[in-house]
């Protein structure tokens, strides 16, 4: 329970069970604290209940993840590698420059998420992006599933996928793209190969009807 604790001090209670072999911790109470879980590593769960405040748990190496609520601004950056599951939405410059890794967001994230990620990176979306999505990136896979249905639209404002080269984005539902600098085409019989796996992961992790996902 992190009520009436310092982040500083949450940390260090954290680093005191992982030294003595703590594999599955579970964090509440974790409301505007900030900083927290800074560099974390090893084959670890890590779990909170309720929201986080900004900064949260970036350079991790390996560890799971697993938020019951929202994420705050400039949080996850630097991971070198890790899975990554929020039951809310997550705030601006999210997760920036990853090396390696899953995220499985339910809602939505803010502007500049997911910029400069290598090609060992895997993003599933369950709702939208803010602007300035995906840039700079050297790969990787990025669903949008956009559950809660209406059109999306895409245009010069929108600044997705900047500095990029020969970058795909799948979509699901309906999209418009109102620029010249994108193209969208209809799925082929064999992307299902690639996004497929994630999206069952996704539907297995929120309980969330993969047939329905599926439909659009």
């Amino acid at each position: 329970d992190c009520s009436g604790l310092s982040s500083d001090q949450i940390n260090y209670e954290v680093k005191n069970l992982l030294i003595n072999d703590g594999k599955n911790i579970i964090l509440k109470n974790t409301d505007k604290k900030r900083n927290l879980l800074k560099g974390f590593k090893g084959n670890i769960k890590l779990e909170i209940i309720g929201n986080v405040d900004s900064y949260f748990a970036d350079e991790l190496d390996g560890p799971k993840v697993i938020v019951n609520g929202d994420v705050g601004d400039y949080s996850l950056c630097n991971m070198l590698n890790g899975k990554i599951t929020v039951f809310g939405s997550c705030g601006n410059d999210f997760a920036g420059d990853v090396k390696s890794g899953e995220f499985y967001i339910f809602e939505n994230c803010g502007f500049n998420s997911f910029s400069n990620l290598s090609e060992n990176c895997k993003v599933v979306i369950g709702g939208s992006p803010g602007n300035i999505f995906a840039c700079g990136n050297k790969g990787g896979i990025i669903i949008i599933l956009n559950l809660k249905g209406g059109k999306m639209f895409v245009d010069d404002n929108s600044r997705w996928l900047e500095r990029v080269k020969n970058e795909s984005v799948f979509l699901r539902g309906d999209c418009k793209v109102l620029t010249d600098k994108f193209s969208l085409e209809k799925a082929k019989d064999k992307d299902e190969d690639i996004y497929l796996p994630l999206i069952s992961e996704f539907a297995r992790l929120f309980k969330c009807s993969l047939s329905e996902i599926k439909s659009k």
